[in-house]
């Protein structure tokens, strides 16, 4: 578990599940949760990280994402404005944040529709569309991959600062 919530820091340093949490776990269920949950910290440590802390090339990468998230993005998109080759943008993206681009960007654009899901009383799909989704089934499944429950059922609960 800890191998897949490496944050982006230069130490590579791992978020650690204290033994009391891991020792009261039960249920299938209650791993999930446990498990989203340190997710979720993980991709909000890489989210937040500074972005001069990265390599010119990444900088630029996540610069372009930060202001093109909503748009159809593409890995040739970005290695083509980063002046590089999908391969080498590719390596150099996840040697640097740890993260596949992909994966990277979609986890991105989850944070924006979850803020604009507590923000604002949108449909779900204007929020998929704001958020860069080009399919809302694909924003379903991404969002609830990511977040552990569905849009609407994010929507609903009350916030939660342990866990968004």
């Amino acid at each position: 578990m800890q191998l897949a919530l490496r944050t982006a820091s230069q130490d590579r340093e791992t978020i650690t599940v204290p033994p009391p949490a891991v020792n009261n776990i039960l249920d299938i269920e209650t791993l999930k949760k446990q498990f989203l949950l340190y997710y979720r910290q993980g991709l909000e440590r890489l989210a937040s990280a500074s972005v001069s802390q990265y390599p010119p090339l990444i900088q630029k990468a996540l610069n372009y994402i930060y202001q093109n998230y909503y748009l159809d993005l593409s890995l040739s998109d970005i290695s083509r404005h980063c002046g590089v080759s999908e391969v080498y943008f590719s390596r150099a993206f996840k040697d640097a944040l740890g993260l596949p681009f992909t994966k990277y960007l979609n986890a991105y654009r989850v944070r924006i529709a979850a803020h604009l899901l507590r923000q604002s009383n949108d449909s779900l799909k204007k929020i998929a569309e704001e958020s860069g989704f080009q399919s809302y089934n694909y924003f379903l499944t991404v969002f609830k991959t990511y977040m552990g429950v569905t849009p609407v059922q994010y929507r609903e609960k009350p916030p939660d600062t342990s866990t968004d």
